[in-house]
């Protein structure tokens, strides 16, 4: 474990050194390295901040893409996520189908919808899944679908059968393809299953209906004008329900309490926003101490 710790250390040090790059893809691609030796290379690569990704290490990232190895098709899979690197398709497809995680899938469905297009019945499998018990199912397809290029009959679809399901990890992306729409049909089926389903109040956030609905016509504005005060009411009767219990948690740690917020487990900054970190479709929680002071 030091050995490889340290062969990490030095490939990361040297890693703008064009030699180096050449070594640590010719050792990936070596029938003969280890597979631990193998896993240190493309960790080097994924962490790697180099402005511009060296086109030497695109043969192990396809190498990885197709390993047995979960962890190395993980690795693999976050660098062309985060570097959206292109020619992939063939593998990122294959991935999208055919991958025994669904959370590997649903997130190359996601690239191949940012950088191509999605094909009909990969949407219509998409709209399916997000209507999942399974939350992470569901989460997964909805992501994807948030990435693509959406008709207004699906737009409509979304509205009517998966919104009225959202919880707090789906309706940012759920929301998402409405935005710079201008379809009366649209704007109207949004509006009229979000004033229908009073479940969602407490999870939607007025500042982002307002700005969604910029684009849209005067009538479906007027439409969204009693959304936006049911919002907006309940949005206030939870500000005050969080600040009566404030004084609760006065010996708390902050620490820890920072390290809940963010963790995955409770998703709380899917949501709610402290300082400038966070989502925007809960309440900005950034003020909520000043009580206790």
């Amino acid at each position: 474990e030091a050995e490889l710790t340290g062969l990490k250390e030095i490939m990361r040090a040297f890693s703008l050194n064009s030699q180096v790059q050449d070594l640590m893809a010719q050792a990936f691609l070596d029938a003969k390295t280890a597979p631990e030796r193998q896993r240190a290379v493309i960790e080097v690569i994924r962490d790697s901040d180099l402005p511009k990704f060296p086109a030497k290490w695109m043969n192990p990232v396809r190498r990885a893409l197709v390993s047995t190895n979960a962890t190395m098709r993980e690795f693999a899979f976050g660098i062309i996520e985060s570097r959206n690197l292109l020619g992939f398709d063939d593998h990122l497809h294959n991935m999208a189908e055919l991958d025994a995680r669904d959370d590997l899938r649903y997130r190359a469905y996601a690239v191949i919808a940012r950088q191509d297009t999605l094909t009909d019945l990969q949407i219509e499998a998409l709209v399916e899944d997000a209507k999942a018990t399974d939350t992470r199912k569901r989460a997964g397809a909805v992501s994807a679908l948030s990435q693509a290029g959406l008709s207004d009959k699906i737009l409509i679809q979304l509205a009517r059968e998966v919104l009225p399901q959202a919880d707090a990890i789906t309706l940012a992306p759920l929301l998402a393809p409405f935005r710079g729409r201008d379809s009366d049909a649209v704007g109207q089926a949004l509006v009229g299953t979000l004033l229908k389903n009073p479940a969602l109040w407490e999870i939607t956030n007025p500042r982002i209906i307002e700005q969604i609905l910029l684009s849209y016509s005067p009538a479906v504005k007027s439409s969204g004008a009693a959304l936006l005060r049911n919002l907006v009411t309940t949005h206030q009767d939870k500000i005050k329900q969080l600040t009566d219990l404030a004084p609760l948690l006065r010996h708390g740690s902050v620490t820890s309490g920072r390290r809940i917020f963010f963790s995955q487990k409770s998703q709380c900054s899917t949501c709610h926003a402290v300082g400038n970190e966070g989502g925007e479709f809960g309440p900005d929680l950034t003020a909520i101490g000043k009580i206790r002071s």
